[in-house]
């Protein structure tokens, strides 16, 4: 009896990580389209970030680029993926601050920058929150 309890038991993570991976590659779009569209057009990304006053934007666009693409592969593939994942959190809340400053903005404006900036502070915490998830399994 303890032996099937335990074998159920077992069926269940297994199921529970092929779900897991299913929310992985979910959010790994993101940041990969992401990444490809700053592959793509990097020199507007890197005017867009000097006219909103990120340091070094060259420097930065090609470390977001880093982060976005390595926090993918390992969101895909599962390898390194709690430093990966910490990354893309921190990179996620850094750039909403920068990009995101509804506090400065007009009311019209300050609207829709406040809902983008409160959705990235739920991918930042369901990034975190994968990385519990993927220890549990």
């Amino acid at each position: 009896m303890l032996r099937r309890i335990d074998q159920l038991g077992m069926h269940f993570f297994a199921r529970f990580d092929r779900h897991l991976w299913i929310i992985r590659c979910g959010l790994a779009l993101m940041f990969v389209e992401s990444a490809i569209d700053k592959a793509l057009n990097f020199t507007f990304y890197v005017h867009q970030a000097a006219d909103i006053g990120i340091p070094f934007p060259p420097m930065a666009i090609a470390a977001a680029l880093f982060v976005e693409i390595a926090g993918g592969l390992a969101l895909v593939t599962g390898i390194a993926l709690a430093p990966c994942l910490l990354a893309l959190a921190a990179y996620t809340l850094i750039v909403n601050f920068f990009y995101f400053d509804f506090w400065n903005m007009a009311d019209s404006a300050a609207i829709g920058a406040r809902k983008e900036f409160l959705k990235n502070i739920a991918v930042a915490s369901g990034l975190v929150g994968v990385i519990f998830g993927a220890s549990r399994s």
